[in-house]
């Protein structure tokens, strides 16, 4: 997706809960002529909604240290992924992977090694 309409939100701050979080998602992406619809969950992972295909992912389970910075990297995996072309399903991995590594660390910006990059990336 090289320029494209997206939206991220948070579940628990966009009045957007379980059980069927993709029907409000989908009304989103079409109310808006939006191509994706990003909705993080927490500890629940995320979902990514776009016309074609709805992709879930669990996210993973770490010991969390400080959340603050959280959404901003899993913001950035989105970007750089979308921008890189990367299926959605693939998307979704990285960007709960490295949201959930951040969450493992301390502060907000933790200084990530390579093998942290390689697996986001």
């Amino acid at each position: 997706m090289a320029e494209g309409k997206v939206i991220v939100g948070i579940g628990k701050y966009c009045g957007i809960v379980l059980p069927e979080p993709e029907k409000k998602c989908m009304e989103l992406l079409k109310r808006y002529n939006l191509d994706l619809v990003c909705l993080t969950l927490g500890e629940k992972g995320s979902i990514l909604v776009s016309a074609d295909e709805v992709v879930h992912h669990n996210g993973f389970a770490v010991k969390v240290k400080d959340t603050v910075g959280v959404g901003d990297a899993f913001t950035a995996a989105l970007t750089h992924h979308l921008l890189k072309g990367t299926s959605l399903e693939n998307t979704n991995e990285y960007c709960n992977r490295y949201a959930s590594w951040v969450a493992s660390q301390r502060g907000g910006t933790p200084p990530a090694d390579r093998s942290v990059l390689e697996a986001v990336i």
